[in-house]
């Protein structure tokens, strides 16, 4: 599941007819209803194990990088 608009920022559209058109939150699902039932119902497959990242960061001569590495989930 993908909100891609608040019903003011993001992609259009940002209107459902029928809908407040003050606008609203809109997502989208790459699945069939059935798989989107199934995942909402706790069937959903197991997350991919965390792999590992690496990350380069370039900063200017006296700009401070802090990096902290947060537990996932």
């Amino acid at each position: 599941m993908w909100q891609y608009t608040d019903g003011t920022s993001g992609p259009e559209p940002h209107t459902i007819n029928g809908c407040d058109p003050m606008g609203i939150d809109i997502s989208s699902y790459q699945g069939t209803a059935e798989q989107l039932a199934a995942e909402w119902a706790g069937a959903a497959p197991a997350p991919p194990e965390p792999t590992q990242l690496t990350v380069t960061i370039i900063a200017p001569a006296g700009v401070k990088v802090e990096v902290k590495n947060a537990p996932l989930g």
